[in-house]
């Protein structure tokens, strides 16, 4: 299979269990449910791993200005996200109930954006051709 569109359909499966881990931990009724869920989440730590690898075989040059691109929106990323999770963990401790789920049901939200936009990507599905060996070049 052609490494770009291996790095796309991991990136989207891993995609697809952060979603699945997300909101099984933010509806979890049960203890044992919340812990499948965060399983689900485990499985998909290969997700930013797949992605770089994706963005870096789409792109021929400039290598060092995207990993620098990426770093600065991950920091931006966490700096917003880490007092809003935050905030949406005290509401949900507040209103109670199934609610205390309320920043892994934003965080499923947020996968859901991303693997929209990671579904839309396009690659060359055409795979590698390995040269066949020939009777001279084995002798």
């Amino acid at each position: 299979m052609n490494p770009k569109l291996k790095d796309l359909w991991l990136a989207r499966a891993s995609g697809l269990l952060q979603i699945i881990g997300g909101f099984t931990v933010a509806l979890a009724p049960t203890s044992a449910v919340l812990f499948g869920g965060v399983a689900f989440s485990g499985l998909a730590a290969g997700y930013g791993i797949c992605a770089r690898s994706l963005m870096t075989s789409l792109l021929s040059h400039n290598i060092a200005m995207l990993y620098t691109t990426i770093n600065i929106l991950e920091v931006l990323g966490i700096f917003i996200a880490s007092p809003l999770l935050a905030a949406l963990f005290r509401l949900g401790l507040q209103w109670g109930g199934a609610w205390t789920g309320l920043p892994f049901l934003m965080a499923g939200l947020l996968y859901t954006g991303a693997l929209f936009i990671i579904g839309w990507i396009k690659v060359d599905d055409t795979s590698i051709a390995l040269p066949e060996a020939s009777a001279e070049s084995l002798e």
